[in-house]
């Protein structure tokens, strides 16, 4: 791990800040450069940084093993999405067979 990361939160691993890895192209081809901040309150922050600025999208989460569902209340569309983190603090997100990696900042 970075002296520069952050450690990663007691209890819930997800909370914090987590930005698509620059070195994963595929993600950044499928998905973009994308910021997510996952809070204690089931509550998901998803923004897409592009030339434009930040687009925020707000979002809640929950949590079933390896599972994480995800669903924006303003327009109702419960995802699931596989999940997982590595020992060196990776989060890794698959969706429909297409992985993508994502660093803690």
């Amino acid at each position: 791990m970075s002296w520069f990361r952050r450690p990663p939160p007691k209890g819930n691993p997800l909370l914090g800040k987590w930005r698509t890895d620059p070195a994963d192209t595929k993600a950044l081809e499928n998905f973009g450069d994308v910021g997510m901040k996952f809070d204690d309150a089931g509550k998901l922050t998803y923004v897409v940084h592009g030339d434009g600025g930040e687009e925020p999208v707000f979002m809640t989460y929950s949590v079933d093993g390896g599972v994480m569902i995800t669903d924006q209340p303003s327009h109702p569309n419960p995802i699931e999405t596989e999940w997982a983190i590595s020992a060196d603090d990776v989060l890794t997100l698959s969706l429909d067979g297409v992985s993508a990696r994502f660093l803690r900042e």
